[in-house]
């Protein structure tokens, strides 16, 4: 029979076997990952999961002096003001001075996949009510086309009182506003233009603005 402190002895040895095999003096991760384990996230000095960065798209100038918004070339009418973007959304911005006086038309460009061309539509429609309180959305006029250079667009056109976008500068609704917009397909994103102004200075821009992204192709 083995005497109790045989005995003792015997498991303490296996003991420190058992330990001596597990010890290491690297960094707990490093250990763990030389012997093929996984650390737990926590407070165990692992990194945090990396998050894939969101696309950005640029805005350029072509050799000709178009403009290039998200790999999409096209023209800008002559005498619209490009200004330095008031969000970092924005791709481009322009202000177009006044014809009659007063307050002039914007005009904001944004890329992306910013969801469906029908969510978009009615956002922007919703941004405009009727002094009547009838519905914008029965008074809105929405087309599709195609660009010269084979890109799909979708228009739409509303007037009334806008309440909505940034640039307000605090003013609240404003009555007698018109909004423009466009949203062109470019095969791997979206261009976002939105037209907005006084209901008169919009009506002598309006034509400009849609040929402009007529001109639209893959730059």
């Amino acid at each position: 029979m083995i005497g109790k402190q045989t005995f003792l002895m015997a498991i303490v040895a296996c003991l420190l076997a058992a330990c001596g095999q597990n010890y290491s003096d690297k960094p707990a991760d490093a250990a763990l990952a030389e012997k093929g384990l996984t650390p737990l996230n926590g407070n165990h000095g692992t990194a945090a999961p990396v998050v894939p960065a969101a696309p950005t798209y640029a805005a350029s100038e072509s050799a000709d002096g178009g403009k290039i918004w998200a790999g999409v070339a096209t023209r800008v009418p002559d005498g619209w003001v490009s200004e330095t973007p008031a969000s970092s959304m924005r791709l481009a911005q322009y202000a177009i001075p006044a014809a009659h006086g007063g307050e002039g038309a914007s005009l904001a460009v944004f890329a992306g996949n910013m969801g469906s061309v029908d969510d978009n539509v009615s956002r922007w429609i919703g941004q405009v009510s009727q002094p009547d309180g009838s519905d914008s959305a029965s008074k809105a006029r929405r087309w599709e086309a195609a660009s010269e250079g084979g890109l799909a667009a979708t228009f739409v056109d509303v007037s009334g009182t806008f309440s909505g976008g940034m640039g307000m500068g605090g003013e609240g609704a404003v009555a007698d506003y018109r909004v423009l917009g466009a949203i062109v397909n470019t095969g791997s994103t979206f261009l976002y233009l939105k037209l907005t102004g006084p209901g008169n200075e919009v009506a002598d821009v309006h034509k400009a603005f849609e040929q402009m992204v007529m001109n639209m192709r893959a730059g």
